[in-house]
């Protein structure tokens, strides 16, 4: 095999080989300024100008947290701390802002009256679950009874 690729002549060079439609570098020194390239002395100089840049170095966008370390402004930040209020200050707007400092316990309370005077869900419950508060036992008199028991094997 080694000595048929020795007795081989050369291939002859194709014009089209050559690479006649690869356009290389164009040096234009009057070129506008907006399209100049900058030239630098030093690789060091050029690597730093680079990372520099978001885009060229690929640097990620900066969180809440960083933005707010370092002073800036995070597009996506929300002032609120969860979803629903961030939903609720977009529909409802400042006008509703009273209802996230209103106690939900509360305010579940107030209508506690109401609803045991007209129960209308809670009312069929009444009716046929039975009573069971005669038939809880009270554990306090048995322990009472074990507590006051010596141990015995």
């Amino acid at each position: 095999g080694v000595m048929r690729s020795v007795g081989k002549a050369a291939k002859k060079a194709d014009i089209t080989a050559v690479g006649i439609n690869e356009v290389g570098h164009v040096y234009a020194p009057h070129a506008l300024p907006m399209f100049k390239e900058e030239k630098f002395a030093t690789t060091s100089k050029m690597k730093r100008k680079d990372r520099a840049d978001p885009v060229k170095s690929k640097r990620p966008e900066l969180g809440p947290v960083a933005a707010a370390q370092k002073g800036l402004s995070y597009p996506g930040a929300q002032s609120s701390r969860s979803f629903a209020q961030h939903l609720f200050k977009e529909q409802v707007g400042p006008s509703g802002m009273d209802y996230l400092n209103q106690d939900p316990r509360e305010a579940l309370l107030k209508y506690s009256a109401e609803v045991d005077a007209n129960p209308t869900f809670t009312g069929v419950y009444k009716e046929t679950q039975p009573d069971d508060s005669k038939d809880r036992f009270d554990y306090s008199e048995e322990r009472a009874e074990k507590r006051a028991k010596p141990y015995t094997w």
